[in-house]
Parts: C-alpha cells; structure tokens; sequence
C-alpha cells in the first residue's frame, strides 16, 4: 500500500533541494573567491616583505641614518642607525622636533628653518642641508640632511622622511 503523494510537500521538499543546491553553489563559488584573495594578499605580504627587505639592505650600504618627522602629530622617529650617529640611545632623545633641533649647532639653525620652509613652499625642489649636530658626547658632527614631504590635498607638507648621512666619516 502506497501513501498518496501530497504535491504540496513534494513541491516543499524540491524546492528546499533546489535551495539547498543554489546555496552550495553559492558557497563554492565564494570559497574560491575567498581563496583568490587568500592567494593575492600572500603575495601581496611576499612583495611586501621583499620590499622592505631590500630598504634595509639598501640603508645598511648607504650607512645612513633614517627619521620621519609626522608634521601633523609632531612627533619624530629615528632609526637605530640615526642614533648610533648621534651617540644616543632611545631615552635620550624625545619623539618631537624641538627635541631634535636643540642638537643642531645654533649657528646652523636659521640655515635650517629656512631651506625647510623654502621647501614646504615649494620654493626649492628637495630639502637638503649640510650642517653640525651634537653628539651624545658633546661634540659636533657634520651631516648631510636630505628629504622628501608628504602633501595633503590642500598642498601642506604632513610628513617629512629623510636620511642623515655622517660626512665625518667620508
């Protein structure tokens, strides 16, 4: 004996068969598509990696000292090998310009200001400056300060990143 068929519930039970296939293929699809990425942002984070390999390498030759001055929060950052040419360890520097500028020699400072300020204006095509800075041991060093800014939309300079390059050693 045979139970009749109740075309509501066989219709139900394709219907949820065609759904449930739908979203299987929706979910496949999507899981290649989440792979797809997984493999660009590999490679992405590889070029990445690579990249930043290849600065370090590059600044180890060049044996010159790195710093980033962030113009909107005032702070300044200098790499380890920019301290080791100033003689100073991470506690005895601030993380902000005044802290840095009280090293330069004052007979340098104006020269200082105003070829940045040139530069901010566009006056000039790069910042590059030759002056003294104090070691940690009270000395003076010659550097060569080069850089290059960052510009927001309206045209001012939000950044500055540069390298100091000890011509006491050349």
């Amino acid at each position: 004996i045979s139970k009749p068929f109740d075309l509501k519930e066989i219709l139900n039970r394709i219907n949820t068969h065609l759904t449930l296939r739908r979203q299987q293929r929706q979910l496949i699809e999507q899981n290649q598509q989440l792979q797809q990425e997984i493999e660009q942002r590999q490679r992405v984070e590889a070029a990445l990696r690579h990249s930043e390999e290849r600065f370090e390498l590059a600044m180890r030759s060049a044996n010159d000292g790195v710093w980033d001055w962030d113009i909107i929060r005032n702070t300044f950052y200098f790499s380890p090998r920019c301290k080791q040419i100033l003689g100073i360890t991470d506690d005895e520097i601030g993380p902000h310009l005044v802290d840095c500028e009280k090293r330069f020699h004052p007979e340098d400072l104006d020269t200082i200001r105003l070829t940045r300020e040139a530069y901010f204006r566009r006056e000039i095509p790069s910042y590059e400056v030759v002056c003294r800075i104090q070691h940690q041991r009270g000395h003076y060093i010659w550097i060569l300060s080069r850089a290059t800014a960052l510009w927001n939309e309206q045209g001012q300079p939000v950044r500055m990143v540069g390298v100091y390059t000890d011509l006491t050693l050349l």
